[in-house]
């Protein structure tokens, strides 16, 4: 079969793209794809379709993939980057051949007009990745902390009315150190729980994104479009001000994947000491809302995780790989290819 690559433009193709989408990404919604290929604040996306070649009609449309403009700081810097999207090969068609010759393309125009592309491939997709000179920059590592502890009880021991006493007893336990942590709290913060990104974490993103090595853009505008309700639900936002000041020292976007599950859609502090004022202040609040568990996923600096794992948030393990590609003439790619310099949460994702 011969097979080709075509870059249409990004608003024709949503009719057939999304037509791809109920046999290879069952899950996805037809508004995703205006979503995040449209209304990226930074600007649309860029979509590049596989098609095979027939002799007697016209081309079939077996594939796509596409990336979406992102910005990331650097020492200072703005560098321009490209977040690595859908990446489609309808069955029947997913072999080395096809799928290489649609990456191939997208690789070749995402280096040509950026500093940095990066995605996060499942693992059959690795190698494609590989082939094309992405680099494994590692591992985003998943931090869970149980806020309810019946379910797991119970699935220890099935022993009626148990599970739920034992749990309720050890809540509270756990739940003494962190009341004392809110009182503490109170003297150098206010943290509450805003409706909307305004002004302030605009004014937070360009004072903090100096702090770290390599971190992507998180403006208001991109945070609002990156939760918009319609695509996670409604996020939860928590904001931690200073006391005397009132200017944002950390935030956390909370948003429920599955039913009981909390995670941290996106969460940034200006130090160590104020991430955990922030973890401190919104867990018992999670808890109170039904809540049965909280997940953090993080990719970067090691104090980080550090911080995540003293406030009780037990590593599980590191589910996805993050592969990067840095244009050599335009940035330093050992500073890119080095895991610790970067702070990556599920923000910096495409879903």
């Amino acid at each position: 079969m011969k097979y080709s690559v075509i870059q249409p433009e990004v608003r024709s193709a949503h009719d057939s793209v999304v037509g791809l989408w109920p046999a290879n990404q069952p899950t996805a919604q037809p508004s995703r794809y205006p979503w995040y290929y449209l209304d990226n604040p930074l600007g649309p996306g860029t979509v590049f379709q596989l098609t095979r070649e027939n002799v007697t009609h016209a081309p079939t449309l077996v594939g796509w993939t596409g990336f979406g403009p992102r910005r990331i700081w650097h020492a200072g810097e703005s560098l321009s980057a490209v977040d690595h999207a859908d990446f489609v090969v309808s069955r029947g068609h997913r072999s080395l051949l096809p799928a290489l010759t649609l990456q191939r393309r997208a690789t070749e125009y995402a280096a040509a007009i950026a500093d940095v592309a990066y995605g996060f491939p499942n693992e059959h997709a690795i190698g494609i990745f590989q082939r094309l000179g992405y680099k494994p920059l590692g591992r985003m590592g998943r931090f869970v902390k149980v806020l309810r502890r019946a379910a797991y009880i119970g699935r220890k021991i099935p022993v009626p009315f148990l599970p739920s006493i034992a749990g309720s007893a050890l809540d509270i336990w756990a739940g003494l150190p962190e009341r004392l942590a809110v009182r503490r709290i109170r003297a150098v913060a206010d943290v509450q729980w805003v409706e909307r990104f305004d002004e302030r974490f605009d004014a937070f993103a360009a004072r903090v994104g100096n702090q770290y090595r390599l971190i992507g853009h998180r403006d208001a505008a991109f945070l609002h479009w990156r939760f918009r309700p319609d695509q996670v639900g409604r996020p939860l936002i928590a904001a931690v001000l200073d006391r005397d000041s009132k200017e944002l020292r950390a935030y956390a976007v909370v948003i429920e994947k599955e039913p009981g599950v909390a995670q941290f859609g996106d969460f940034l502090a200006g130090s160590a000491q104020d991430l955990g004022i922030l973890l401190d202040a919104i867990v018992p609040v999670l808890r109170a809302r039904g809540f049965s568990s909280v997940t953090a996923l993080f990719l970067g600096a090691p104090w980080v995780g550090q911080v995540l794992q003293a406030h009780g948030f037990a590593f599980r393990g590191a589910p996805r790989v993050v592969t990067i590609r840095a244009n050599p003439n335009r940035v330093d790619s050992s500073t890119i290819l080095q895991a610790d310099n970067w702070y990556m949460t599920p923000a910096d994702r495409d879903f």
